[in-house]
């Protein structure tokens, strides 16, 4: 393949993420001017307990099946989406008796993403990016217009109805397996591909389970603002973690592709760091208090990114011991939020997320190069 295919497929990556994270910021931005912090604070939490046993659930299976798509392993690969299905299924029952709407997202939620994931898998690039424009569109239209009649309730319908509407033809596609015969063998990589989903994903919901019983459900609305931020910004370095997946996986070298990215992503956010202090006090003077801490939190862009492209190559090779590095991060994040969020509220919560980042990092560099050379040792050993 040309570097200029390379590329075209790349930008679908690129723009589906872009969709996709856009979607989601402005749902976020939207629903910041009509609800009081309290307010938002507590829809960021009822959407993070759906976020955290949807990540749970579907243990990294979204990976496997792309994986295991575009290797054509297609028996694998619908093994693999059956048993997402029960296992985001038995989540949802679980999570019923806490709260209804939590429940019924994280299953749609873990849908949508196996639909997605599926097809990036087959690299069905364009049909991907049509997914995520129908989903982003009826994410902010629907909970909007249900917002006026049924309040926080009416968002959460919403929500749900984005994530299940697009996600009816994958489950017609879905075929019952008697047996998981195919996988029972995969174990350790559907373990590995869960840790890089986990590492992935679950800071960004399980953190707020933790900052609401200490902060409370205001200062959660700050900090949820300026992980929008970040995750705006992250939108690049997760689509090219998904572009290289399927391309790594076929042995196929994009580093040029990355250390572009890179490059990009570093300028950008210098860039924002000098423009938030004089934008945020015009756009959004209430959020003004986390200047600071949103100056701070962006900077874990530069190892997020390092991380997103690390991940891929190693989940490419199938690697048996990336896995642990949802340990190392969640475990740090949790860490970190104890330690400082009590002293320093919200400068304490951006510190918390660039050290995590990092310690993340730091472990995936280690088991790279511990990969690398112990397969160069057994090449010449």
């Amino acid at each position: 393949m040309t570097l200029e295919k390379s590329f075209k497929k790349f930008s679908f990556v690129v723009a589906s993420r872009i969709v996709n994270s856009g979607s989601h910021a402005l749902f976020y931005i939207i629903f910041v001017f009509f609800m009081t912090p309290e307010e938002y604070g507590n829809l960021s939490y009822i959407i993070a307990l759906a976020g955290t046993f949807s990540i749970i659930s579907r243990f990294g299976l979204p990976y496997s099946s792309a994986i295991f798509q575009s290797k054509n392993e297609e028996e694998k690969a619908n093994q693999i989406n059956f048993l997402a299905i029960i296992t985001t299924s038995i989540a949802a029952i679980i999570l019923i008796p806490i709260n209804l709407f939590a429940a019924i997202l994280s299953l749609g939620t873990s849908l949508f993403l196996m639909n997605f994931f599926n097809l990036l898998g087959q690299r069905k690039y364009k049909e991907q990016f049509k997914l995520v424009c129908i989903q982003g569109i009826l994410m902010i239209i629907i909970p909007l217009v249900l917002y006026i009649p049924l309040g926080i309730s009416g968002v959460m319908l919403g929500l749900i109805a984005s994530n299940v509407l697009p996600s009816i033809s994958y489950l017609r596609l879905i075929k019952i397996s008697k047996n998981f015969s195919k996988i029972k063998n995969t174990s350790k990589v559907l373990f590995n591909n869960f840790g890089v989903d986990a590492s992935t994903n679950l800071p960004k919901m399980i953190d707020k389970l933790l900052i609401v019983p200490i902060l409370g459900f205001s200062t959660v609305g700050i900090y949820q603002f300026n992980l929008q931020v970040l995750l705006a910004l992250e939108v690049i370095p997760t689509a090219l973690h998904s572009f290289l997946l399927p391309e790594e996986s076929q042995g196929k070298n994009r580093n040029k592709i990355a250390l572009g990215v890179f490059g990009l992503i570093s300028s950008v956010t210098i860039f924002i760091i000098i423009l938030v202090p004089h934008a945020i006090p015009i756009i959004l003077p209430e959020y003004s208090k986390g200047i600071q801490s949103m100056q701070i939190m962006i900077l874990a862009i530069i190892p997020i990114t390092m991380s997103h492209i690390i991940n891929a190559k190693l989940q490419a090779r199938e690697s048996t011991t990336v896995g642990y590095s949802a340990i190392v991060r969640i475990g740090s994040l949790l860490l970190f939020i104890g330690i400082f969020a009590p002293l320093f509220e919200q400068i304490g919560l951006a510190i918390s997320v660039v050290l995590s980042s990092i310690a993340y990092t730091i472990y995936l560099l280690i088991v790279y190069y511990k990969s690398k050379y112990e397969k160069r040792d057994l090449r010449y050993g």
